[in-house]
């Protein structure tokens, strides 16, 4: 998968030591989430997963059993999940969330490295050619 991919941020625990924790005062109304679920893509290249069982769609639920607010949890299925709609997800709910809060992003699909090596997620319009 190549163009039409969303750049991975801090998939190297290494870089992002210290970074990446539990806030202080971590709870349900501190908890903002986009939850995005690629299992089939545009561009029939894609190799499709299983939609049974899907884990994307049970963690949404489970934040939403625990209390985390419907405005501040984003749900992105296949063909919902382009690289503009979690881009802007991702945005949106970093600009909600106030300082202290818990951020919550899961992707459940393909990636791949480009070029520089870089590790990318493969939206739904992403392309293999």
């Amino acid at each position: 998968m190549k163009a039409n991919t969303v750049p991975s941020v801090g998939s190297n625990p290494t870089t992002n030591a210290g970074t990446c924790g539990i806030a202080a005062n971590y709870g349900t109304a501190n908890t903002y989430a986009v939850v995005a679920g690629v299992l089939e893509w545009k561009d029939a290249g894609g190799t499709a997963f299983a939609k049974e069982r899907r884990k994307d769609q049970e963690l949404y639920e489970l934040l939403a059993a625990r209390g985390v607010p419907e405005s501040q949890r984003t749900l992105l299925l296949d063909s919902a999940a382009t690289t503009r709609a979690i881009l802007d997800a991702v945005k949106a709910r970093l600009a909600a969330a106030p300082p202290g809060s818990t951020f919550l992003f899961y992707y459940a699909g393909h990636g791949s490295k480009d070029p520089a090596g870089e590790v990318r997620l493969a939206s739904y319009d992403a392309s293999s050619s």
